[in-house]
């Protein structure tokens, strides 16, 4: 009987022990999910980046566009994205990066835009995308009234606000004298005394509000060295002391009241020639070192800069810069679509050059005939511009006002163009 109770006292002490045991388990497994669930709570998810940069409904007619935000502490990457819709359904840059800024290496078109961020941390964990911020891509450039005649190969004077576009060949490859005048106040056109020897591929200087006529091709293709003046006060041509030298595809810099004549062709030229239109005479000066045709000239701060062109090695990139009055060259930077090591070159002919607050502007081309690059010769930096929307090449420029007028020439396909684009380079920041 002793033994029967002992038995049966140690079973339910088994019993008994065995229920603990599962206890203290259970009560294990439930402790331990419950941290596990705490741990989870803990993590947290990337912060929304605040955006900088460019500012919220903001406009600019900066195609090369710089996007900044805030760094999210614990984000290994982000992602920028830019749509011209708010809901980002098909988004024009979806890129993945990792750092916190990033600038737009491709055009996009003109008009409105959202952009935003989102921050991934080292668990690849996504937070919310950051505020939506909007910018407005606007145009630099607009179109005024054309040339009442379509040509290229034409040269381009200005005088007392107003544009003389002159010579060229017309849309039936027919050389002309043609001489029109743009008046950008009232953006019209008013025909002109024509230009007694008609021709392409020319060179024009202004010295004392006379337009100054250089080289060229005439209409039996060959290379001229004639001189002539327009007067646009008395609407009159005369014949000047011819150049030395027989050339069309040359440039023309004017300086302290004398034009340089620089270059041409054939085969590339490196003559540097004088005309001081004051005593009508010539002087020859030390040649470009590098033979080029078909190039184009801006002058800065009483210095020439020769700018591209071609020869028989090829097109061109050089910027060589002559100064007139220790008569002596030097180089600086190549022309190119930015001022970063990877920015691309920019070989070409047949574009043209303006000036503006002392900065260097190269318009169109043979090669890449939507090309607009600016030099600032402070810094010998070159700088993408907004592009025009038309390509060309063979035209020519004139400023008023700080405004680039972009006139006449012709496409690769042949087509010459009448066009007329106004270029405002103040509002291209």
């Amino acid at each position: 009987m002793n033994f029967r109770l002992k038995f049966g006292m140690d079973v339910n002490k088994s019993k008994y022990s065995l229920f603990l045991n599962i206890v203290q388990i259970l009560i294990f497994v439930i402790i331990a999910f419950l941290i596990g669930c705490g741990e989870d709570d803990e993590i947290e998810l990337p912060v929304k980046p605040t955006l900088l940069e460019p500012l919220n409904n903001s406009s600019t007619t900066n195609l090369s566009l710089y996007f900044e935000w805030s760094s999210v502490n614990g984000a290994s990457n982000y992602r920028l994205q830019i749509d011209n819709n708010s809901e980002f359904s098909s988004p024009e840059i979806d890129i993945e990066i990792n750092e916190e800024s990033y600038s737009l290496a491709n055009d996009i078109s003109l008009g409105k835009y959202f952009w935003r961020v989102t921050a991934t941390n080292s668990e690849n964990l996504i937070g919310k995308p950051s505020e939506v911020f909007t910018f407005t891509l606007v145009s630099a450039w607009a179109p005024k009234e054309p040339m009442p005649t379509a040509r290229d190969g034409l040269a381009i004077g200005v005088v007392k606000g107003k544009i003389y576009a002159i010579g060229g060949h017309d849309e039936f490859y027919g050389f002309v004298g043609i001489n029109e005048e743009y008046d950008p106040i009232t953006n019209s056109w008013t025909a002109k005394a024509f230009m007694p020897y008609p021709k392409v591929d020319f060179a024009i200087g202004v010295v004392g509000d006379k337009i100054y006529v250089l080289g060229g091709y005439s209409d039996n293709w060959e290379p001229q060295n004639l001189t002539q003046r327009y007067d646009p006060q008395l609407n009159i041509w005369v014949r000047k002391k011819n150049m030395p030298t027989e050339r069309n595809g040359l440039a023309v810099g004017v300086v302290n009241n004398k034009i340089y004549a620089i270059g041409g062709f054939h085969n590339g030229l490196d003559t540097n020639e004088e005309y001081d239109p004051s005593m009508d005479s010539w002087s020859t000066k030390t040649p470009m070192p590098t033979k080029r045709g078909f190039l184009a000239i801006g002058a800065v701060g009483n210095k020439i800069f020769a700018l591209g062109g071609e020869n028989d090695a090829g097109w061109s990139d050089l910027n060589e810069v002559y100064d007139p009055q220790n008569d002596t060259w030097s180089t600086v930077a190549p022309m190119k679509r930015g001022n970063s090591i990877n920015s691309w070159p920019v070989e070409d002919s047949y574009f043209s050059v303006a000036v503006v607050q002392d900065k260097i502007y190269v318009i169109g081309g043979y090669r890449i005939g939507n090309t607009n690059i600016e030099y600032d010769m402070t810094t010998d930096m070159w700088i993408k511009k907004q592009s025009p929307s038309i390509g060309r090449f063979r035209h020519a420029c004139g400023v008023i006002n700080s405004k680039i007028y972009v006139i006449g020439g012709r496409d690769r396909d042949g087509n010459i163009y009448a066009s007329n684009v106004e270029y405002n380079p103040v509002i291209d920041e």
